[in-house]
Parts: structure tokens; C-alpha cells; sequence
């Protein structure tokens, strides 16, 4: 008989990383953030907290920079 405590047991050992598939949609997930963030208007940008200046040097950003923990 599965408790809830067993199935706990079972998630925490699976490894950190994920795989290619899950750095791949990761970097996809990123390019189509930073292209729609690229895209906003002055008054969007002032809604978030941005100027364009900070947009634009985050959309210019490789797919690959971004938070290690992101990729885990």
C-alpha cells in the first residue's frame, strides 16, 4: 500500500537535471520571453518597471544566459 510519504521519497532522488529536452525548451521559453519583451511600447515598459533601454539589453541577451537555476 503507497502512502503520500512514499511518493515524496520517490521524487526527491530523481536527479536535478532533466536533460536535453529541458534545456532546450528552457532556451525556447527564453528566445520567445525576450522577443515579446523586445516588441513592448514605451507606456508596457513603464508598466513593468523598464526602461527600453534595460529591454533592449535583455532581449539582446543569448538564450544561454540566463539564472543557473532555470536550467535545473
Amino acid at each position: 500500500m503507497s502512502t503520500n510519504c512514499d511518493i515524496r521519497h520517490i521524487t526527491a532522488q530523481r536527479p536535478a537535471t532533466k536533460g536535453i529536452f529541458h534545456t532546450i525548451s528552457v532556451f525556447y521559453a527564453v528566445w520567445r520571453q525576450r522577443r515579446a519583451l523586445s516588441r513592448l511600447d514605451k507606456s508596457a515598459l513603464n508598466d513593468i518597471g523598464l526602461t527600453q533601454r534595460e529591454a533592449d539589453q535583455e532581449a539582446c541577451k543569448p538564450v544561454w544566459d540566463v539564472p543557473q537555476h532555470w536550467l535545473r
